[in-house]
This record gives structure tokens, C-alpha cells and sequence, in this order.
């Protein structure tokens, strides 16, 4: 019966997920002593390639294999007092480190933005695997270990341009950032419909609503034909004239009726 394998999958996917950079080829197993398998302490054999992961906590981890795989194993140095110099830097606890990650905040458009129209939006992606998903960002966004981009957004208009103008940023910049599809399919993000203002609903109602202002905003009618619902008035006041169709039923005060 065959010696069965141990994978610890949900480390080794913990690691990718925390994987700062990767060596691919990093090296060979010299013997038959200089390496054993994390799982289950069993040496690994001479002449086993291997690469290794630095993760954002400082940590270094040896895999098998020249690149990874699903069979990739987690290995380390059966000599503990052999450590790396990556190792021994990160260990050294009288030192203080600037962190390289930096917190990854989507942010949302201002009042100031939707003033302009427009907002800048800013992505990133980790420099050394462009395969690893684009990540939208703040302006403050800044690490060595990100490449950081940005694009144009348009806020308010007619909404079939907004989209058609999102829609053509989105496209230009992907010929360069491919991913950046998987992060803007909505090219109305942000977009919202604007309310009628108190001050339009009674210009509406007025039929005045898309009469031009002159300079000092006086409404101005030049042609008559321009309002579009004259508001109907009767003057029913005493003394007021009737301007219709009179009938007389009576004769003059000086004569008698017929």
C-alpha cells in the first residue's frame, strides 16, 4: 500500500492569499538532510526543486516544485539555526520596518464631486503578478508593492451619455489594464436622478418652465406662443364688464313693453 500524502490546501491558499512576492526556481534540495516536509516531518529528497513565498507578515515559505502546482508541499529547513537572510531580517525585533501593504479604501464621490460632475477614481494591482485582480483605491493609496491608475467618471447628465462616456474611458484604459472590466461593468455606478427643484414644479406649472432668463434673470417672452398653459382668469369683481353676447328682454325705461 502507498504512502499517503498530506496537503495542507487551506494553509497553502491562506499563503497565496497573503503572498507578497514569489521566487519561481528559487533552488534545488542539495541532499537528503537539508529539507523536510512541513505535515509530517519526513525528509525530502535530494535533488526536489523549489520556490519560495515572502507573505505581507514577514514570513518566508518553501514549496515544492519550480512554480506552483496542485502538488506543490510545504517544506522547510530541517536546520532551523540555518536561516536565510530574509528570515533573519524580519527576526530582527530591535529594528523598526515601515509597513510596505497599505489599507485598500473604496472611496465614494464628494459633494464637491458631483458639483464638478466629474470624480477621479483610482485601482491597483500587485506589480510582480498582473494575473491578481485590479482593486479600486483611494488617492492617499500608496505602496511600493501596488502599480496605481486612474480614470475620469462622469457623475451627472443625460444618462444614455453618462454611460456611453464611462463606457469609452472603461474601454481605452482596459487595452492597457484588462482586469479593469472585472472591476467597472456598471457605467452608471454613482449616477443619480436628479429631483425637481420647488422653484421648477411652479415654473412647470406656470408653463414657463424652458423660458430662457436674460442677465439680471427676469423671464423674458418674445413670442407669446412660448407659455405653453396660460393660467385661465375670470373677472367676476363689481363693475366688471361682460364682454359676451348681451340679450335685452325689456325695453327702454321711457317706453312701455311689447
Amino acid at each position: 500500500m502507498g504512502r499517503k500524502i498530506m496537503i495542507d490546501y487551506d494553509k497553502l491558499e491562506k499563503i497565496h492569499e497573503n503572498t507578497m512576492r514569489a521566487v519561481k526556481n528559487a533552488g534545488i534540495v542539495p541532499n537528503n538532510s537539508s529539507f523536510i516536509y512541513t505535515s509530517n516531518k519526513r525528509f525530502v529528497k535530494k535533488g526536489v526543486p523549489y520556490h519560495i513565498h515572502y507573505t505581507y507578515d514577514y514570513k518566508e515559505y518553501y514549496m515544492t516544485g519550480g512554480e506552483h502546482s496542485v502538488t506543490s508541499r510545504l517544506i522547510e529547513p530541517f536546520d532551523k539555526e540555518n536561516k536565510s537572510n530574509f528570515t533573519l531580517y524580519a527576526n530582527n525585533y530591535g529594528k523598526e520596518y515601515v509597513d510596505m501593504y497599505d489599507v485598500i479604501i473604496k472611496p465614494s464621490p464628494s459633494d464637491g464631486d458631483y458639483v464638478k460632475g466629474t470624480m477621479t477614481r483610482y485601482f491597483a494591482f500587485v506589480r510582480n503578478d498582473p494575473t491578481k485582480a485590479i482593486v479600486e483605491v483611494d488617492e492617499d493609496f500608496s505602496t511600493p508593492l501596488y502599480q496605481k491608475f486612474n480614470l475620469q467618471w462622469i457623475l451627472i447628465g443625460n444618462p444614455k451619455e453618462i454611460y456611453l462616456k464611462n463606457q469609452k474611458n472603461v474601454i481605452r484604459i482596459s487595452k492597457k489594464y484588462p482586469n479593469i472590466t472585472k472591476v467597472l461593468p456598471n457605467f452608471l455606478e454613482y449616477f443619480i436622478i436628479p429631483e425637481k427643484s420647488e422653484d421648477n414644479k411652479i415654473r412647470e406649472k406656470l408653463g414657463i418652465l424652458g423660458i430662457k432668463r436674460d442677465s439680471n434673470n427676469n423671464i423674458v417672452i418674445s413670442n407669446p406662443n412660448q407659455i405653453g398653459n396660460p393660467i385661465n382668469q375670470t373677472n367676476q369683481g363689481a363693475g366688471a364688464t361682460n364682454t359676451g353676447t348681451s340679450n335685452t328682454s325689456g325695453g327702454s325705461s321711457g317706453g312701455g313693453g311689447y
